[in-house]
């Protein structure tokens, strides 16, 4: 690990879009890294000084840790919500996380429903500074299962990093021909600009998704006259090829009735409508879960 790493963030949602400066990693700051996956890989970070850290409240770890009980710091979560708000309570949230200390020692994957748990720690129950494995230490909550060698939960010392892995959003493929010869396109769909989009429900005859909300398919695809398209799951799972005229009317759900974000097949699932014909083995319409890309094959030139 180096002593400095720089990178850049210029898409954040809607207004509240703003541009992460390029800063150093240091002792005593922490640095807070978004990669995005799915489509085109890209990161993007800023540094978060413990002057920062302390403003941004305080969690103490429990007592049933019998090392670090009544330790304090700033929990994950509250630190997301102080530097990236857009991220947590949207299907935008992390998947995962990692954490990488000073000398380079990096943490296995944390689930989200665990990391967003973690206490970065930089006081002791006294309210003094750490006196070992600081500045910073991330306390991480038993229940994620990581255990060092010698058979205690891991607490991070020194801590440097945190890469938080988000998802994209959904690539749309477009295929078609253009002067007799095959041609390809993408384009990459953030989970912020799909949010940011108009809104369509599913219709209350869905006995399932009633009142489900997305972004409509014909936003996407206004400017596709012919054709049709498959639809590819995280699982590698694809559809039938689906008509343009039943794409148009699909809706990329990513919240629920409650308007919370999808506790199941998410974070973005595609609803078809049942005039599709497209039925699960079960006899019920197809939606496709975790749904990363849409490969349209049109019958006009590109």
């Amino acid at each position: 690990m180096t002593s400095q790493s720089a990178c850049r963030c210029g898409d954040a949602s809607g207004d509240a879009a703003e541009v992460w400066a390029e800063v150093p990693s240091a002792p005593g700051a922490l640095e807070v890294v978004l990669q995005r996956v799915g489509g085109t890989e890209t990161r993007s970070g800023r540094s978060v000084s413990l002057q920062q850290l302390l403003e941004l409240g305080s969690s103490v770890v429990p007592e049933g840790d019998a090392k670090l009980a009544g330790f304090r710091g700033c929990s994950v979560h509250a630190l997301l919500a102080g530097e990236a708000p857009w991220l947590l309570g949207s299907p935008a949230r992390p998947l995962r996380g990692i954490c990488t200390a000073g000398d380079g020692m990096t943490t296995e994957p944390i689930p989200w429903e665990h990391l967003q748990q973690a206490i970065v720690l930089h006081s002791e129950a006294s309210g003094q500074a750490l006196s070992s494995g600081g500045p910073l230490r991330l306390w991480i909550p038993p229940e994620a299962g990581l255990v060092c060698h010698k058979g205690s939960n891991i607490s991070v010392k020194d801590a440097r990093r945190l890469t938080f892995v988000v998802p994209v959003g959904i690539t749309v493929v477009r295929k078609g021909t253009k002067d007799g010869v095959e041609q390809q396109s993408a384009k990459v769909l953030s989970l912020e600009q799909l949010l940011s989009s108009s809104r369509s429900t599913v219709p209350e005859s869905d006995d399932k998704f009633a009142g489900f909300t997305g972004c409509s398919l014909s936003v996407i695809l206004e400017d596709v006259a012919s054709g049709s398209g498959i639809c590819i799951a995280g699982d590698g799972m694809t559809t039938e090829p689906v008509p343009l005229e039943y794409l148009q009317r699909s809706i990329l759900m990513h919240s629920d009735a409650q308007g919370d974000p999808l506790q199941s097949g998410g974070p973005l699932r595609l609803w078809i409508p049942p005039e599709a014909g497209l039925i699960c083995k079960q006899g019920n319409n197809i939606s496709v879960k975790d749904v990363q890309r849409i490969v349209l094959t049109t019958t006009v030139a590109l």
